[in-house]
């Protein structure tokens, strides 16, 4: 399944899955792993999850 794309000011975005593994004291997340489009990872209770639009030039697979 590919990633749903969207102009956003000009620029094409694609929607990103984000898993919180990190929050700050005061419960904000603080660290995020992307999820790739072929990913896949455990869910179990308490596991959460953020969507965004992020800019399509940034989630391109780095070769190095």
């Amino acid at each position: 399944m590919s990633r749903p794309r969207r102009e956003i000011r000009g620029v094409e975005h694609g929607c990103i899955v984000l898993k919180i593994v990190g929050r700050w004291p005061d419960g904000r997340p603080k660290e995020c792993i992307m999820l790739q489009d072929d990913q896949a990872t455990d869910v179990q209770d308490g596991t959460e999850f953020i969507t965004a639009w992020a800019p399509t030039k940034v989630l391109g697979k780095r070769t190095s």
